[in-house]
């Protein structure tokens, strides 16, 4: 339900990349056929695909993209979601636990890549994460989960990346 409505798809203003990011891909398709399937009951525009490269390239999964996505590693797979889940440019990004698979060189380049592109497209991000180095480095805003009982919010003392303007 939103405001009040039966939605029977998600809003187009909000994406989700879920904990379990291998539901989000369709077995027979290629990693950029995966991210593009987020447009296609519109049509792929050219900015779209453009879109679709660019993000493949930040995510550095370029090489993969003819690739059916069975044939990537896990960590490859995650990316493959993440960039399905940015191709619309959400106003609302949902992550379950976005970085899980990846390696830990890797995870600060992903939480880079987001950093950078909500410079060039603001949209809203709440993460899931048991991660709390990458949270920081994510965040304006924590709320941290312990035992079924909520501590009070965490407002980090290092301003996150990206948003050292505000």
């Amino acid at each position: 339900m939103f405001n009040g409505q039966t939605v029977k798809r998600p809003l187009e203003a909000f994406s989700y990349v879920p904990q379990h990011f291998r539901e989000a891909l369709h077995p027979a398709k290629t990693a950029k056929e995966n991210i593009l399937m987020a447009v296609l009951e519109d049509g792929i525009s050219t900015e779209e695909d453009q879109f679709a490269d660019e993000l493949m390239a930040a995510t550095g999964i370029s090489d993969s993209a003819d690739m059916n996505v069975l044939r990537l590693s896990g960590g490859q797979q995650q990316r493959v979601a993440i960039c399905q889940s940015l191709i619309k440019r959400p106003a609302f990004l949902f992550m379950d636990e976005p970085f899980a698979n990846l390696d830990p060189t890797l995870r600060p380049k992903m939480q880079d890549m987001l950093a950078d592109l909500r410079k060039s497209f603001p949209f809203s991000l709440l993460c899931v994460t048991h991660d709390i180095e990458g949270a920081i480095n994510l965040a304006d805003r924590i709320l941290a989960i312990k035992s079924s009982y909520s501590i009070p919010k965490y407002i980090p003392k290092k301003i996150p990346r990206g948003l050292d303007d505000k």
